[in-house]
């Protein structure tokens, strides 16, 4: 069964919302294309899936994790306002830097897993 996806750096423009299709993804690397518009919802919500690498894209706005099996993110280099996080997240890792982020970050003090939280070079 296939677990991980690698479609980095493919000049892709959107991404299907139809991960519910891939009932054991784990691990999608989708950065380095040229990604805009909404993050698909199935993606977000995806119940097995671990990591998500969306990072050097053009993502703008607020995006909403509502998984609690995502341990790892990575949307740096996109031009994000905003990451509101579920509560009861097992996040380990968190890169939020090079975005547009202002004022009050993202609350992950219920994320009792973090380890990393990178969100320099914003504005």
């Amino acid at each position: 069964m296939l677990n991980s996806r690698d479609i980095s750096g493919n000049a892709l423009t959107s991404l299907p919302d139809r991960f519910d299709t891939l009932p054991t993804l784990a691990n999608i690397n989708a950065a380095s294309n040229n990604l805009t518009g909404p993050i698909p919802t199935t993606l977000l919500t995806h119940p097995t899936l671990k990591t998500l690498n969306l990072a050097s894209n053009g993502f703008v706005g607020e995006i909403v994790i509502n998984s609690v099996n995502l341990t790892s993110i990575a949307f740096n280099k996109n031009q994000l306002t905003s990451v509101r996080v579920m509560e009861g997240s097992g996040l380990v890792k968190v890169d939020l830097a090079d975005n547009q982020f202002q004022g009050l970050l993202p609350d992950l003090t219920t994320s009792s897993y973090l380890q990393i939280f990178d969100v320099s070079n914003n504005k």
